[in-house]
Formats: structure tokens, C-alpha cells, sequence
């Protein structure tokens, strides 16, 4: 009888800690750190760790808990995903949704390339919106860029040009 207690008790305890874990985990993860709406500029330079990018996201009032973001993030291997570059993120945005942001959205920054020689007053003019309809001479330029990481330098002579 006495043994039978014990296993109960340890059986409660166990489950008792189970469900703060996952209440503490739900909590981090899935619940934004404000109900209203503020975008915050978030930088990410190239090669920074994911523990400095939790530590920017910790101080800018992004998430709640680093620790709860390094475990998300290696459980899901989503820190060599993580893109560089300047991201429009939202406070209520929860950890899931910002990890996806940074890991499959896309930075706030657009390339634009000019070819030598190409008179100026043919240029688009410059726009805020990233849906821009993209003119035929400069999509080879895109195009041959497609999958390579974004250059820290202006790109010159090493694309070859390829029908879109």
C-alpha cells in the first residue's frame, strides 16, 4: 500500500511538471509579446550566431526568453536558415512567426543594378514598394543572382545573361 502511494505521488509530481513545462514552453513560443501593433527594424549581419540574434530579439523586446529561443531554434535547425539583412518585424509576432521571418522572409532591401553605359533618365524611378513590377532589362540581372548569397560589393561581369 505504502508503495503504491509512492508511485502516485511520483507519478503526480512527474505530470504536475510536465504541464508547466509545456505551459512555460506555449507561453514563450506561441503568445506575442504585445497585443497591439509596433514594427521594430531588426538587423541581422552576416555570419552573426544565433545566440547574438536572440540576444537583439531579447533587447528589443521581441521575445521573452532566449533561453526558450535557442531551444526552438535548435530543435527546428533553423539557425543556419537565418538570412542577413534588415527585416520589418512586428511586436505581435509570436517566437514561431519571427523565426520564419527571419528565416524564409525576405530583407528589407532590394539590389538594383544598373548596366554601364545605361542613360539615366531610362532608370525606374526609386520606390518603397518590393512588389515593383521588375522591367525586361534588368531580369537577367535577378535572375543569375537567384540562390547565391547576397554580395557585400556591387557585382560586375560575373553573371552571364540568361533568358526569363
Amino acid at each position: 500500500m505504502r508503495r503504491l502511494v509512492v508511485v502516485l505521488a511520483v507519478i503526480g509530481v512527474l505530470g504536475f511538471g510536465t504541464s508547466r513545462g509545456l505551459d512555460w514552453w506555449n507561453y514563450n513560443v506561441y503568445t506575442p509579446m504585445a497585443q497591439s501593433s509596433q514594427q521594430v527594424v531588426f538587423h541581422i549581419d552576416g555570419g552573426e550566431l544565433p545566440l547574438q540574434i536572440s540576444e537583439d530579439l531579447y533587447t528589443q523586446r521581441l521575445i521573452r526568453d532566449r533561453n526558450a529561443f535557442d531551444l526552438y531554434v535548435r530543435i527546428t535547425n533553423a539557425g543556419p536558415k537565418f538570412e542577413a539583412g534588415t527585416f520589418l518585424l512586428n511586436r505581435n509576432m509570436n517566437m514561431a512567426q519571427i523565426i520564419d521571418a527571419l528565416e524564409h522572409g525576405r530583407p528589407d532591401q532590394l539590389l538594383v543594378t544598373i548596366p554601364e553605359g545605361f542613360p539615366l533618365k531610362f532608370a525606374p524611378p526609386p520606390t518603397t514598394s518590393p512588389r515593383r513590377r521588375i522591367p525586361p532589362w534588368r531580369r537577367h540581372s535577378i535572375s543569375c543572382l537567384r540562390g547565391r548569397p547576397q554580395p557585400t560589393r556591387p557585382l560586375r561581369g560575373t553573371c552571364s545573361r540568361t533568358p526569363t
